[in-house]
């Protein structure tokens, strides 16, 4: 059993004022239809003998890095022989800064989707800030793949040239139209990437 453990993105506290700026900004419509996205999905894509663990966040409204890095090492007791790291946006800077800071010896893979390396206006990293030599995560950089999409409002291509730049080895894949991949139900080519690699 390959053990996929999921985390992904959430609002960063420091993009706003106070929790009542927030609050003001939020819509709401009770009728909105909810959807299953490629989150939600991933499991029943991925065949019955990988087990899908999400890693929930503390205040999923509010993120920072090290409320995330107390829930993210309760985790690692589970991990076992081939564990796969998919990471949404601002969990990929956690994920670097965490795996600069720490080493994990029994991942097999790591998957990366609209990874954030610079601040841009819509999206702060604030305390996912990280060395920006990335010098330890060299170790899992060619097991390392990196999704991105041109025309993401949110993660501009400055971090794709970046990452390609430091990261030459890891693989990267490059869509014309997926956004910052928050809106698709299903996320083929990543289910297809962790396949084939057992």
């Amino acid at each position: 059993m390959k053990k996929v453990f999921l985390i992904w993105w959430w609002v960063d506290s420091s993009n706003y004022k106070d929790f009542k700026e927030y609050l003001e900004l939020l819509e709401y419509n009770p009728y909105e239809e909810k959807i299953k996205l490629w989150k939600d999905n991933l499991f029943q894509d991925l065949w019955e003998d990988y087990e899908v663990i999400k890693i929930p966040m503390p205040n999923k409204w509010f993120a920072e890095y090290n409320y995330w890095k107390i829930m993210f090492e309760k985790a690692i007791p589970y991990f076992w022989e081939k564990n796969i790291l998919v990471g949404h946006s601002l969990w990929w800077s956690f994920i670097l800064k965490y795996l600069n800071e720490n080493n994990i010896d029994n991942i097999s893979s790591v998957h990366l989707i609209a990874p954030a390396v610079f601040d841009s206006k819509e999206e702060k990293l604030w305390s996912f800030h990280f060395d920006k030599e990335i010098k330890n995560y060299l170790k899992y950089e060619d097991i390392t793949t990196f999704y991105f999409s041109k025309d993401d409002e949110i993660v501009w291509m400055e971090n794709y040239e970046y990452l390609k730049k430091v990261l030459s080895k890891s693989n990267f894949e490059v869509y014309e139209n997926k956004g910052h991949f928050i809106s698709q139900e299903h996320f083929e080519e990543l289910v297809k990437n962790i396949k084939k690699q057992f």
